[in-house]
């Protein structure tokens, strides 16, 4: 008997990096494309991110997606009279 064992699959999945493909565009460029749309919908929401960043052929993760969307949230809730300076 080996006095090795063979580690489970969770403590495998664990040790590898997640995510897939390595970004083609940094954080600071996916927030760009989505000031961009901003400006030119007056709204800004995933599924608009995600076409603009789409239509410049490049892809986001929903983890990356969500970065951006918390970027840019106080740009979105001013274009939108929403948040705490409203009302």
């Amino acid at each position: 008997m080996s006095a090795e064992q063979p580690e489970s699959p969770a403590l495998l999945a664990e040790s590898k990096q997640r995510g897939g493909r390595p970004a083609k565009a940094p954080v600071e460029e996916l927030v760009e494309i989505g000031r961009t749309a901003l400006a030119e919908h007056g709204k800004l929401s995933r599924s608009l991110l995600r076409k603009a960043v789409k239509d410049r052929d490049l892809t986001i993760g929903s983890d990356r997606q969500t970065e951006v969307m918390d970027i840019l949230r106080p740009e979105i809730e001013a274009g939108s009279g929403v948040g705490p300076e409203s009302g």
